[in-house]
């Protein structure tokens, strides 16, 4: 590692334990402790590791980017409480299908704001693509789904959003009217990235739950569908996964903690 890493690997130590004057260095240390600027430093990080970390899982045609957020995600959260919770609150307002949250159109409301409310993102007045769109949430769930799984990195310390979070997620999104297209893809890229280590914790109940999504949530996807390929990818997948009833560990998970106490 260069120096310039070494100092940026020290410099996000110490952001991660709220230790400013060692970020910023003097003479700013003389001012610190300056609580509005480490929740705006903070704001500001978890704003960004949300849109650069979504982006690049959602771009990539492997797993392992998912997995490597995460565990870094997890890391930090662990040592900076603040941190986690804002991180967490910008990744709900980036994709709300992580709350879960299925926004109803209201009434006189027109379709332009009503897909901003979905989460489209609009870019000198006109609205991304639903291609990318879809491609976007399905970065920010595969993240959500590296998180819960994630083995935390801090030895002694436990998952600050742990796998229990995946099986209310989970739930929620099974009581709730299926949305055209999104909630296949949400569905989906939550279950390629968190389901072996659901199947770990949870067993059969976990089988139980993929087998009432093919029999029973599965048809009511499919009546709403407004495209071939997110219902597809997901009937796909539940056939898969009651046929052999097991989940290899995926390529890129870390399976034991990596800094000791």
């Amino acid at each position: 590692m260069t120096p310039s890493g070494v100092g940026n690997e020290r410099s996000l130590m110490a952001f991660s334990r709220n230790n400013l004057s060692r970020v910023a260095g003097p003479p700013y240390s003389a001012l610190i402790p300056l609580l509005p600027v480490l929740n705006f430093c903070t704001l500001t990080a978890a704003t960004k590791f949300v849109e650069q970390a979504c982006e690049q899982v959602g771009n990539a045609e492997n797993l392992i980017p998912a997995y490597s957020f995460g565990t870094v995600l997890v890391g930090i959260w662990q040592q900076n409480a603040l941190f986690g919770e804002l991180f967490l609150g910008q990744l709900h307002r980036h994709c709300p299908y992580t709350v879960p949250a299925y926004w109803s159109r209201a009434k006189d409301e027109s379709n332009n704001d009503y897909l901003k409310r979905l989460g489209y993102s609009e870019v000198d007045g006109k609205l991304e693509e639903k291609e990318k769109f879809l491609k976007k949430m399905e970065g920010c769930m595969k993240l959500y789904g590296a998180i819960i799984t994630a083995t935390p990195p801090y030895q002694g310390k436990v998952s600050p959003c742990g796998i229990s979070q995946g099986w209310v997620w989970l739930s929620r999104v099974l009581n709730i009217h299926p949305i055209p297209d999104i909630s296949a893809t949400v569905l989906h890229a939550f279950l390629v990235t968190a389901s072996h280590g659901m199947l770990r914790k949870y067993g059969a109940q976990f089988m139980k739950v993929l087998d009432f999504m093919h029999r029973v949530y599965l048809p009511k996807l499919e009546e709403v569908s407004e495209s071939f390929g997110p219902a597809t990818r997901l009937k796909l997948f539940l056939e898969k996964a009651i046929r052999d009833r097991s989940f290899p560990t995926p390529d890129g998970v870390i399976t034991e903690h990596i800094i000791p106490i």
